[in-house]
């Protein structure tokens, strides 16, 4: 196999355009929409959606990966430092360890001097990026949240967001990527004047991810119509966007050409996606979920050859990492692969706890599967 090349990813350009509607999307999301809510799971069911599910996985892969080398020869990377402003949400997804409810004594928000202290640090190691995570609207059900909020000078966590995000341009050089939740197109115009690029998780379209007993249910911000409505208003807004989804949650793989086929078909008409996460879950202790099988790595060398053919060579699809099943595992899958001979490029932007670091982990499975990170 060839040395791998690697390469630090450029800075971004803030506000950069990354492409102009082609046509209005209304009607075609109203459709989409529908179908990601109600329609039926195999409402993407194109010769190439049949084919995708009934090509063996070896074959997927090598295809996957011829169509990643017309345009990635590079492993590339951005080193970051993770703003975690708030661990508050008013979701409760069945899976996450991230959101945490109130505790007497502790701030519910990082004050902008932490956030700054953090940025400094980082940029004394040589990072260029601010990924800023947090919980959705936490003051919506949290009455602590909304009184720190409003004991700062702030009415929303948006707005506070908004500040962070200023202080950290103003004060370190640092970019800001913010993954906000679901927001309105004008919330999204204002984040844009303080980011570089902005991220939401389709995560999945799947109804039953809704439904009681359900990865996502009593989760009002997880409805994939809010979601995939939010992704096209930063399409409108020509906001450089990060989306993708879980795999292993609840969802079978035509669900999940129904989803990726829904992320395309929004970056065809506004060529605003600049990357597409596939992100496996994995059990976490003391959540609804921790007894729930994970998806062997099969599943995900499967996702990722799928979202490359979907997409096309210059798409950006980043498999994170520091969640890839044991090396062991990924020996083993390799072994039954077609060993193609070079190596991808990566660059990691909005998976929310990589930072570059966890590079050397890559299994050579996923560089056959036509992956990037």
């Amino acid at each position: 196999m060839q040395q791998t090349q690697w390469r630090m990813r450029p800075q971004l350009c803030m506000h950069r355009l990354v492409g102009k509607p082609c046509m209005p999307v209304t009607k075609l999301m109203k459709s989409r929409i529908a179908a990601a809510t109600h329609g039926p799971a195999a409402a993407f069911t194109s010769h190439v959606a049949e084919r995708l599910l009934a090509t063996p996985l070896p074959e997927l892969m090598a295809e996957a990966a011829a169509i990643r080398d017309q345009a990635h020869r590079h492993i590339t990377f951005s080193p970051k430092v993770f703003i975690p402003l708030t661990r508050l949400c008013r979701d409760s997804c069945n899976y996450c360890t991230f959101a945490q409810p109130p505790k007497p004594g502790r701030r519910t928000y990082m004050t902008i001097d932490e956030v700054l202290e953090v940025c400094k640090l980082g940029q004394q190691q040589g990072c260029m990026e601010a990924l800023f995570t947090l919980g959705d609207k936490p003051e919506l059900l949290y009455p602590e949240a909304a009184s720190e909020l409003a004991s700062m000078g702030y009415s929303s966590t948006l707005e506070y967001v908004q500040a962070a995000a200023a202080a950290v341009i103003a004060e370190t050089g640092l970019l800001p990527h913010i993954n906000a939740g679901v927001m309105s197109q004008q919330n999204m115009e204002r984040l844009k004047h303080v980011s570089a690029s902005q991220g939401l998780m389709l995560e999945g379209t799947s109804p039953a991810l809704l439904a009681p007993g359900g990865a996502h249910h009593n989760c009002p911000d997880k409805d994939p119509a809010l979601r995939l409505a939010v992704i096209e208003a930063a399409g409108k807004a020509r906001v450089p966007f990060t989306s993708g989804i879980l795999i292993g949650i609840g969802e079978a793989r035509d669900e999940r050409l129904q989803a990726l086929q829904s992320l395309s078909e929004l970056h065809h008409y506004y060529g605003h996606i600049q990357e597409v996460i596939i992100q496996n879950f994995r059990a976490k202790p003391n959540t609804l979920m921790q007894h729930h099988l994970e998806p062997p790595l099969e599943e995900l060398l499967w996702t990722v050859a799928a979202a490359r053919i979907i997409f096309g060579p210059a798409m950006n699809i980043q498999a994170p990492p520091n969640l890839t099943p044991a090396t062991a595992d990924n020996n083993a899958s390799t072994a039954a692969s077609n060993n193609h001979k070079d190596s991808n490029s990566s660059s990691s932007n909005g998976s929310g706890k990589c930072d570059g670091s966890s590079a050397n982990t890559i299994s050579p499975a996923f560089v056959e599967a036509g992956w990037r990170a």
